[in-house]
């Protein structure tokens, strides 16, 4: 399997664990266009009802969700202890194949058209799914957890959300974040790439050559020249907080990410303090996000301790319910 580019790249797993007698079912949902995914709603091992709803999106790359046990590490804890259903989504094209050994999927011709624009779709097209389920009861919370692509992608369906007044946008109390990619994607692209790999990757966007950026990032066209013509996750974010969002955010950082470095984070914290000083003389006209930032010594995929204080952070939002 060709890696997708890093700065987005999946939330590998940090610690082993067994869900092997979870309940999961499924449901195709839209994208845009003739695109569609695959919705997993993943439950416990004992029979559960009125579960808050963990919404957990990780990021670019072939892999399916399909499977419990596969999942990141806070939502294996979670579901371990019948904390919460959890609903993930397959990318458009991304079938689960046990008999292929490297990584259990078949890639299909969707998966080279899909857009982030796509998965935000799907994505709130399963959370009214799974609101319907027996399992769930959204009256007790909805959490979004986003790693790389999945922080861009739950954060401009929270902004479409409220914009639309969906009807599950206001029982959305926490969003938690990792390997965030503040900055716009051109940007992201040229810290990463060399000079002779970012000059191939412009000429495949700029002639729309599907083969060669495949060979570059094992991804279609459409995804990229989508990709660099939106606003960087923090413009979202900062568009975001003018529409005074209920829930708390929460962004795990780590200190030695090369992927998503850690400056553009402390950036952004130290604007949304601003905006908390400003807030208070200016009577609620310039709001600040409800935003905490832990940092931590690790890279992209963090360490254990962060695992452990996303775990301790849902608890306390949550268990007192």
């Amino acid at each position: 399997m060709k890696p997708s580019l890093i700065v987005l790249a999946c939330f590998f797993m940090l610690f082993a664990g067994s869900n092997a007698t979870a309940k999961t079912s499924s449901i195709q949902v839209k994208g845009l266009g003739d695109l569609s995914c695959t919705a997993f709603l993943h439950t416990g091992k004992n029979n559960s009802s009125d579960l808050p709803l963990y919404v957990s999106q990780a990021g670019t790359g072939v892999y399916t969700n399909s499977n419990p046990d596969d999942l990141d590490p806070t939502t294996r804890e979670l579901l371990t202890h019948n904390l919460a259903a959890v609903l993930t989504i397959d990318k458009p094209g991304i079938v689960p194949d046990s008999s292929n050994k490297e990584g259990g999927v078949r890639v299909e011709q969707p998966y080279y058209r899909y857009t982030t624009d796509d998965l935000v779709s799907c994505v709130d097209k399963a959370i009214k799914w799974a609101s319907q389920s027996s399992a769930v009861s959204i009256k007790r919370g909805i959490t979004f957890s986003g790693h790389s692509e999945g922080a861009i992608v739950l954060v401009e369906l929270y902004r479409d959300a409220l914009k639309a007044n969906a009807n599950w946008v206001s029982h959305l109390k926490l969003v938690m974040l990792s390997g965030v990619p503040l900055e716009g994607m051109d940007s992201i692209i040229g810290t990463q790439f060399g000079k002779a790999r970012l000059a191939n990757f412009w000429k495949a966007l700029e002639t729309k050559d599907d083969k060669l950026m495949r060979e570059l990032l094992n991804m279609g066209v459409p995804y990229w020249a989508r990709a660099v013509t939106k606003p960087s996750l923090r413009k979202v974010l900062e568009t975001l907080a003018l529409q005074k969002p209920n829930a708390d955010f929460a962004i795990f950082q780590g200190l030695e990410d090369g992927n998503t470095p850690h400056e553009p984070v402390i950036e952004f914290e130290r604007w949304n303090d601003i905006r908390q000083k400003r807030d208070t003389d200016r009577k609620g006209k310039s709001p600040p996000l409800k935003l905490s930032v832990r940092y931590y010594l690790a890279g992209h995929y963090l360490n254990q301790n962060a695992i452990n204080d996303m775990v301790s952070i849902w608890r306390s939002s949550f268990q007192k319910n």
